[in-house]
């Protein structure tokens, strides 16, 4: 908890030189990383359930940035 809060009052001063939402939620929620796992089995840079992406897409490819920001 202490992390996620300090790594967002680290974003609060990229925000407000125009990093958009997705980007800072990406930051925020892997730091970019496109392989992390969440402890629920979350994946992709924005940390989506497996069972929500396969709704949007039959792509097994979570660690496709460009896929993930279409997806978004």
């Amino acid at each position: 908890m202490r992390m996620r809060l300090a790594l967002l009052l680290s974003l609060i001063p990229m925000l407000s030189f125009g990093m958009d939402r997705m980007t800072a939620l990406s930051m925020l929620e892997t730091g970019d990383d496109d392989a992390m796992v969440g402890r629920a089995g979350e994946i992709s840079r924005y940390q989506v359930m497996k069972s929500e992406w396969k709704i949007v897409t039959p792509s097994r490819n979570y660690t496709d940035a460009n896929l993930a920001n279409r997806l978004r």
